[in-house]
């Protein structure tokens, strides 16, 4: 079983994104992944305070927890080659950064905008595929 190397919790841990990248990830081109609201909420101000830190940064808007969207984040990291994926958002944002970053190998951050849910922590994500939904063995947070 692997654990999440760091958990920071407390207020304004938004700003503290980029130090603990530098920590995780030797390199410095980094994938944002999101939703709309996720964006809006969060996401923006981490654009800015990693590419404010020298990280290459791309973002991907997703529409859910479906396969397709792991294939689209695959895609949009590979094309930045990216060596980091930063998943801001809620359960379905974090499933689907988290199974992109195990199948590409790249270090992962899970940055969830709510705490309802166990993905934060979970080394397993749950997503929608046409024969149904599915857990699946991601990178630990």
């Amino acid at each position: 079983m692997v654990f999440p190397r760091e958990i920071i919790v407390g207020h304004k841990t938004i700003e503290q994104c980029a130090e603990l990248s530098n920590r995780i990830c030797r390199g410095n081109n980094a994938l944002i992944v999101h939703d709309k609201d996720t964006k809006r909420i969060a996401g923006n101000k981490i654009v800015k305070i990693m590419n404010k830190s020298d990280f290459n940064v791309e973002e991907i808007v997703i529409r859910g927890a479906m396969v397709s969207q792991v294939t689209n984040v695959i895609k949009a990291a590979k094309a930045n080659t990216s060596d980091i994926i930063l998943g801001v958002g809620g359960g379905s944002v974090i499933d689907v950064s988290k199974m992109a970053s195990h199948e590409i190998g790249s270090s992962f951050v899970s940055i969830p905008t709510c705490a309802s849910h166990d993905g934060i922590a979970s080394p397993r994500a749950s997503l929608k595929q046409r024969s149904g939904s599915v857990s699946k063995t991601a990178s630990s947070p």
